[in-house]
């Protein structure tokens, strides 16, 4: 197999697109061709591993393990012996190489990786909006922000952040990957320690890799407070079985950044929408600067909502000085939300 054949590979095995040209590149700065034929090999245990290539087991092992800190390969634990896996989809690797080069799990880091990952989302990501518009599956789905719901309203248990985190089997907290390049060069103030991974074996994972850290309860609902004070949209996958919480904004996120601008169905919306009270509105344009899907817009110094734009995150109605002047409306039934356990979409 040739240096260009095996990268091609390992494309076709994440479903990458042949649009998607950064992804080549990340993968010659992460593995030699002939270390790229041996993840292709996988799955495998450190013993098969070291049997198939006629090696030490410990060096099998430090193979494996270096594979899984560059986020190419994952493990797990079945009937007591630890599995090795190739990463099985494009978002999966996005995610596990960000992290592991961001925490400098292994040495060199290439220097450039995070800096192509950001290539990857400024260009061939934006390519590949047409596509994902039309691809079939699971997508990421905003769930309001929980301060910005009345009262009043009954919200479902997987559509509130709070009881989210409350019913979660554990709680840990890592850096959101998307976010890691443009923090680490000033061009974004998010704070990166905001996405939350609910599940045993996600929360165990992140601590054993070193990526992320457990958190009681009380501090899973201050990351929810953090989020909610720098203007973060929680976003999920899934309906009632839910593994994370990301925290999204316009600029660092890989969905949002090209919802607004191409107008795709990339993400799905929340079952609220916004709404403005004319009568309450100051026309400070606060929630015109705030509104990551660019739904609002100013009409004679009044803010105007377009519905067919809003997702209901709320993050317009936490933002408004005047209490009341933007609520958002309960618009879509329980039904919207699938109740069924979703995983990773393939682009």
């Amino acid at each position: 197999m040739t240096e260009t054949d095996v990268y091609a590979k390992i494309c076709e095995r994440l479903w990458v697109p042949p649009q998607a040209k950064h992804i080549p590149l990340i993968l010659e700065r992460l593995l030699t061709p002939q270390e790229g034929e041996m993840l292709l090999s996988l799955p495998a245990t450190v013993s098969q591993f070291a049997e198939k290539y006629g090696i030490a087991e410990a060096a099998a092992e430090a193979q494996l393990e270096l594979f899984a800190k560059k986020g190419v390969a994952m493990s797990f634990v079945k009937e007591g012996e630890k599995r090795y896996f190739m990463v099985r989809s494009l978002g999966q690797f996005h995610d596990a190489a960000n992290a592991g080069a961001f925490n400098r799990l292994y040495d060199p880091v290439p220097p450039d990786l995070l800096e192509l990952w950001e290539r990857y989302r400024e260009t061939d990501l934006f390519e590949l909006a047409a596509l994902r518009d039309k691809l079939p599956g699971p997508r990421f789905r905003v769930i309001p922000l929980k301060r910005a719901v009345s009262p009043d309203i009954e919200m479902l248990p997987y559509e509130d952040t709070e009881a989210i985190v409350k019913n979660a089997p554990a709680i840990a907290v890592v850096n959101c990957p998307c976010a890691m390049y443009l923090v680490s060069v000033g061009r974004s103030d998010k704070p990166l320690e905001v996405c939350l991974q609910l599940s045993e074996g996600s929360a165990r994972y992140a601590e054993e890799m070193g990526v992320g850290r457990r958190l009681t309860l009380e501090e899973g609902l201050a990351t929810l407070r953090l989020a909610e004070e720098h203007g973060l949209i929680p976003t999920v996958m899934g309906g009632e079985k839910l593994g994370f919480i990301c925290h999204c904004d316009k600029m660092c996120c890989s969905n949002i950044r090209h919802v607004a601008s191409t107008g795709y169905f990339l993400i799905e919306k929340s079952r609220f929408q916004s709404t403005v009270k004319p009568e309450l509105c100051t026309g400070c344009g606060l929630c015109v600067q705030h509104c990551a899907f660019e739904a609002i817009e100013m009409k004679d110094d009044v803010a105007v909502v377009n519905p067919e734009k809003c997702y209901g995150c709320g993050v317009c109605v936490l933002q408004c000085p005047v209490a009341g002047a933007i609520v958002l409306d309960l618009v879509r039934p329980k039904e919207h939300i699938p109740l069924i356990e979703m995983k990773h979409s393939q682009v």
